[in-house]
């Protein structure tokens, strides 16, 4: 049972979806609204990288849109 269990959870491949379309339209919309300066924006986007380049190795990243259903999604 041990092994199964390490063998899902470190070696698998497993789908994750990055809805990186939504968050910038987001954060483009908060920009034009004045709710975000300059530096915030660079900020907002540099977190988004922060989040996508730490899913793990063993996660395939697909876009949000391509997803339907049953696949975790990761938010920045």
């Amino acid at each position: 049972m041990a092994t199964i269990t390490g063998y899902d959870r470190w070696y698998a491949q497993k789908v994750v979806a990055v809805d990186i379309k939504g968050y910038i339209a987001q954060q483009r919309d908060n920009y034009l609204a004045g709710k975000l300066s300059d530096d915030d924006l660079r900020k907002s986007f540099d977190r988004l990288e922060a989040v996508i380049t730490s899913i793990p190795k063993n996660r395939v990243v697909i876009m949000g849109d391509a997803v339907v259903r049953n696949a975790e999604t990761v938010k920045p």
